[in-house]
């Protein structure tokens, strides 16, 4: 190597200098131990320069590094005598003449800086005055280089002349590399320190959000097995989470949700990404839950698929507000039709009032027949209307299930013929092999009468309302355009008007909420979106055209099941009037009219019958006579105690007796539903009120002379 600016050449080493040079060395092999036990940059530099000066014996050591962005050089360490002579100075790496001071030098070029004569030497004349202060005769600064990358530079001071031969200047020079070294490894190994923090903070980070968020979160291995399940995953199982590491969705839900489950998790593995919202019952709460399930694939760093992760999400809540408010808008629509329907009902009670007195007085057999034949068509009449409005203002969603389309719309034409203005005349044209449809029967009745209410507003001088339905196969060109829309068989369902129109500026608007074109008393703006909500919710899609002044046109599209059956339709003739043998039946109803037209019933088909105002005094007559009440008959609202209480009371009393259940309509309440109930306690026939003296005796019957087979259905009311 050769040494820039040193006044001697390689020669013979002298005692001095072999002393010198072996203090050195000595010195590099303490700094090379302090490297390999210290992993703080600024201690190693400060011990290198105290080594430097204590071993070596030099009169002054100091470091300086370059700050990244800048010319300018800091002060990292120093050691020995004239320390001070660091503070305020102003080092750069620049090529002004100002700049080119020792260690900016060795910095800029790469190459050590050798002063052998700090007095005589000119290029070290703008620091001779304060460096003859401090007695340093001579100098050397060796760049600290980390391939072509300069950190730094370290400078050392000697109170002789003529200080640093070549020999020593290569030494210092591997140390400088060996300093570069360290300082480097340093970096090096405090950023993967860095990382590993930063990767263990992560980690906390999502773990504990992972924890705490409100939803499940979960992951799985090919084979279905859970590998990690987070708090509230546990809490929705009513199990710990480490209870269901390793286990299936075999192992902690129902069998039937727990197949949908299993088939959805193979579609994942598929790379198919599945959102369902499925209700599962928790067993922790023991309560229905509706949850809505995010799923996807896990990959190896290959790509291959070696699991499934998801989300499920609690929303029992939103989805019990929904159905608030699809009842809100059912009963809005039972409004917007109220004086159709007074109207009707009015027109159905006024021949049963002009009809009661004229029997009074009419004497002939054919004359009496006539007159009860008018009475029992009006009554049959109100019975229908009465039973529509509750379908709709009291339903409640149920699950899908095949359903006859025509048998929808049938109803919904009953009630616009008996509800709308006469100048609205109701179509109705159905295919004849029209397929059944997957779907809930009280929501797609409120799409249809939603749609019927606004066609009926939108002609208001009258005009023809058409309902049709006919079988229809998309392809997936067809249901492209449609999110969440498979393509395959549909029923396609039409609701079309001859009214005014949806105008122009209204048509991009019509499915948001709230939006109406209507006053301010005539709807909420919120028809059309639970329409839409509904429709889509059935994986169907619904579509209209419009013309102002002609008339619009929905069309509804809900998928199709054409190899599904559905149970046989009720109203079949009953046969003939079963007769009772003299059995004492217990009938208890609160209504002394409805009492007595019952007992009047029973007594002239051969049962005796004790009739009790109210569940207290029930309770009384049938401790009096228990061993011979063959059967209760039993109103479900009553004074004093309901008829759930009064049949759990009857069956301690006595298990075997059979309990039948008449009411004008079950109302579900805080405590629970009254069918639930009444199932629990084993009472298969409910008959809702007003029903026929058929029903009556027909589930008597049944109770009384039961035959093998079960009855299929509990609802006996005609």
């Amino acid at each position: 190597m050769t040494v820039p600016n040193a006044q001697n050449s390689k020669h013979d080493p002298t005692a001095r200098e072999i002393h010198e040079l072996t203090l050195l060395l000595r010195a590099i092999r303490e700094i090379n131990q302090l490297i390999v036990r210290e992993r703080k940059p600024d201690r190693v530099l400060a011990g290198a320069c105290e080594i430097l000066v204590q071993t070596r014996g030099y009169s002054f050591a100091w470091v300086g590094l370059t700050e990244p962005g800048s010319d300018r050089v800091a002060p990292a360490a120093r050691a020995g005598k004239g320390a001070g002579c660091l503070d305020g100075i102003n080092v750069t790496r620049g090529g002004t003449p100002n700049e080119q001071g020792p260690v900016g030098t060795a910095i800029r070029t790469g190459q050590p800086w050798v002063c052998q004569d700090t007095a005589a030497d000119p290029r070290y004349a703008p620091w001779k005055e304060s460096t003859l202060e401090r007695e340093f005769a001579s100098l050397a600064v060796v760049p600290i280089m980390q391939g072509t990358r300069t950190l730094g530079a370290f400078a050392v001071y000697s109170d002789r002349i003529e200080a640093f031969a070549e020999e020593e200047i290569e030494l210092l020079n591997d140390l400088a590399a060996d300093l570069a070294f360290a300082l480097q490894s340093i970096e090096d190994a405090n950023e993967r320190k860095r990382a590993e923090t930063a990767l263990r903070d992560a980690e906390s980070f999502y773990h504990s959000l992972v924890e705490h968020l409100p939803q499940c979160i979960f992951r799985k291995d090919q084979e279905g097995r859970l590998t990690y399940a987070n708090s509230h995953f546990g809490a929705l199982t009513g199990k710990r989470p480490q209870e269901l590491l390793g286990k299936t969705v075999f192992d902690y839900l129902p069998l039937e949700v727990a197949e949908k489950y299993w088939q959805e998790e193979q579609l994942v593995l598929q790379t198919e990404v599945v959102s369902e919202k499925i209700e599962i019952r928790v067993s922790a709460a023991n309560r229905p839950t509706v949850v809505h399930v995010l799923k996807s694939p896990v990959r190896d760093a290959s790509g291959e698929i070696i699991g499934v992760q998801g989300i499920l999400t609690d929303i029992t809540s939103q989805k019990e507000l929904e159905e608030k408010f699809l009842r809100a808008q059912r009963l809005e629509s039972i409004g917007s039709l109220a004086s159709g329907i007074a109207h009707d009902l009015n027109n159905i009670l006024a021949p049963i009032l002009m009809c009661a007195p004229l029997l009074r007085e009419e004497h002939s057999k054919e004359g009496r027949e006539h007159l009860l034949t008018l009475i029992e068509a009006s009554a049959q009449r109100a019975v229908g209307i009465v039973k529509q409005l509750l379908t709709v203002g009291r339903g409640k969603a149920q699950s899908k299930t095949a359903l006859q389309a025509r048998h929808l719309l049938r109803e919904v034409a009953k009630i616009a013929r008996a509800t709308f203005p006469r100048s609205i005349h109701v179509k109705e044209n159905f295919a004849s092999d029209l397929w059944l449809l997957i779907g809930d029967a009280t929501q797609l009745h409120q799409v249809l009468l939603n749609l019927c209410v606004n066609a009926r507003d939108a002609m208001p001088a009258g005009g023809t309302l058409s309902l049709s339905a006919e079988n229809v196969t998309l392809d997936e060109n067809h249901v492209s355009t449609h999110k969440d829309v498979a393509a395959g068989p549909f029923v396609r369902i039409q609701v079309q008007d001859t009214g005014i129109g949806i105008a122009e500026s209204a048509r991009e608007h019509i499915f948001q909420s709230f939006f109406t074109t209507k006053g301010p008393d005539q709807g909420t703006g919120l028809g059309l979106t639970t329409v839409l909500g509904i429709v889509k919710d059935h994986r169907g899609f619904i579509t209209y055209t419009t013309a102002e002044g002609k008339g619009t046109t929905f069309e509804i599209h809900v998928p199709a099941a054409p190899e599904a059956r559905c149970s046989a339709e009720s109203g079949q003739a009953l046969g003939a009037v079963p007769r009772g043998h003299g059995e004492l039946i217990l009938l208890v109803d609160d209504e002394p009219a409805i009492g007595d037209a019952g007992r009047r019933t029973l007594e002239r088909q051969g049962y005796t019958v004790l009739h009790a105002k109210d569940g207290i005094d029930a309770l009384a007559q049938f401790a009096s006579q228990r061993s011979w009440i063959r059967a209760v008959v039993t109103d479900f609202m009553m004074p004093h105690m309901d008829g759930v209480t009064l049949a759990r009371t009857l069956r301690r009393l006595s298990p075997q007796t059979p309990i039948i259940v008449s009411s004008g309509g079950l109302l579900a309440t805080p405590a629970g539903d009254p069918r639930q109930s009444f199932s629990a306690l084993g009472i298969r026939h409910i008959l809702e009120k007003p029903h026929n003296p058929q029903a009556l005796l027909q589930a008597l019957d049944d109770v009384l002379h039961p035959t093998v087979q079960p009855l299929p259905e509990a609802d006996r009311s005609p």
